[in-house]
């Protein structure tokens, strides 16, 4: 959603180096606005924290609910009723995360606020820059792509990724479980093979 001078990657080591140093400048002026006093900042810190804990476990119970492909683990307790499974660990963590914040919503004013416009102010921030991007590539929010791909191709091919005759090619989340490979071949000593 941010511009491109922000996403913009570091020539030697390829991290959005203007984020980074974004950040750090608003923590030390953070920290020289508010020298000892570091009650109000922990209480905005702490509304940030269990909100920002909320949406991703919302995000999570959400994803559970629209995604029904097979998953490596799943939070515990989970019940099936007919061909529904109710992810009753998901629930349970979701409505704790949300009563937490709540109670810190109505109990800590300072937070509250200091939250507020916080979130407002970066609402507003990557909103314009979201219509910055759309309008200067005249494309839609699907097809912007990533600044931080180091080796970016538009296409992959056998050619391009030197594989070997008879090899096949397996996209992978984690390389320290290559359950992907399990389910391209079916066989494990076909999968041994193929890994080395």
């Amino acid at each position: 959603m941010l511009t491109d001078w922000f996403r913009k990657p570091h020539q030697r080591f390829g991290t959005s180096y203007r984020i980074v140093n974004l950040v750090f400048i608003l923590q030390m002026t953070t920290i020289h606005l508010q020298p000892g006093q570091y009650h109000h900042p922990g209480e905005a810190y702490a509304f940030g924290v269990i909100w920002s804990f909320t949406f991703n476990s919302l995000a999570m119970l959400v994803l559970r609910w629209k995604y029904h492909g097979e998953r490596g683990w799943k939070v515990p307790p989970n019940i099936t009723i007919g061909k529904t499974e109710i992810p009753l660990g998901l629930i349970s963590v979701f409505l704790v995360l949300l009563s937490t914040a709540l109670v810190n919503l109505a109990t800590k004013s300072v937070a509250t606020v200091s939250g507020i416009v916080f979130a407002a102010a970066f609402f507003v921030i990557f909103s314009v820059s979201e219509r910055r991007n759309l309008k200067k590539h005249a494309i839609t929010a699907r097809q912007m792509k990533d600044h931080f791909q180091m080796e970016h191709q538009d296409t992959v091919s056998r050619e391009s990724a030197a594989l070997r005759p008879g090899g096949v090619m397996v996209t992978m989340r984690d390389v320290a479980n290559p359950v992907a490979l399990k389910w391209t071949w079916g066989a494990p000593t076909r999968m041994r093979k193929t890994w080395w």
